[in-house]
């Protein structure tokens, strides 16, 4: 992963609770807030079975943290398609030292980088399927400007960015990151994509990939972000 060592730096409890985090956040796990398993995996499904994410296309997972969905994104593409962009490094490298092992460097050969401004450019590569799980929802208003023009750059023309957020009748408009719950109005997140010009926001259900007992406080609204209208494409989809 060629990364500066300061970014490999694990974070302890004490850390986690001065940055307004769980101690449990000190944890490569916890650190994106639980659920690991079936979080992932209901990100793999919906990408996969729904929306037809294939072994050969390349794929871009924003915020991936500690690879609670990439671990199955990386295992299933081809080598050297799955790319992941996160700030703390130190929970990717837990997760595969635990969840992987590190000969999946080598078999597949994932591309990583610390990148905490959005920058999707950084990686010279276009993508057809892109992934933000959980990033919108701590996200203020300019950061999500900047992610999605950075998508629009990097997304090959008939693309499908699958992001999350937590769709409320109040607004915290803020600026910067935080790492408690933000919402937004669907009509806000709408002029989000809409606003960065030639991109289309389509609402997206996935509820049918979450067990019966998926807990309401942690239950996201879901959209797609295309470059032509998805609707009909939609239907002829295996979902």
């Amino acid at each position: 992963m060629n990364q500066p060592l300061e970014r490999l730096h694990k974070m302890t409890p004490e850390e986690a609770v001065a940055r307004n985090l769980s101690a449990t956040a000190a944890t490569y796990q916890g650190f994106v807030g639980g659920h690991y398993d079936m979080g992932g995996a209901l990100h793999f499904n919906v990408l996969t079975f729904d929306l037809g994410l294939l072994d050969h296309h390349y794929f871009l997972d924003i915020g991936c943290g500690s690879l609670r969905s990439g671990r199955f994104f990386i295992t299933y593409l081809l080598p050297g398609h799955y790319f992941g962009i996160e700030p703390e490094m130190w929970v990717v490298d837990e997760a595969i030292e635990a969840e992987l092992g590190r000969d999946i460097l080598r078999v597949k050969n994932p591309t990583f980088s610390d990148n905490e401004d959005f920058e999707l450019t950084v990686f010279d590569q276009t993508f057809d399927y892109l992934l933000a799980g959980s990033i919108f929802t701590h996200a203020g208003p300019e950061m999500i400007r900047k992610c999605l023009s950075e998508a629009k750059q990097v997304m090959s023309p008939e693309a499908i960015f699958l992001v999350s957020y937590y769709r409320g009748v109040t607004e915290w408009a803020d600026e910067g990151w935080h790492p408690g719950t933000r919402f937004y109005k669907e009509e806000t997140m709408r002029g989000f994509v809409e606003g960065t010009g030639g991109l289309y926001f389509t609402p997206y259900d996935i509820s049918k990939y979450q067990p019966p007992d998926w807990p309401v406080a942690v239950t996201q609204d879901w959209f797609l972000v295309t470059r032509y209208s998805i609707e009909e494409k939609l239907d002829e989809m295996p979902c």
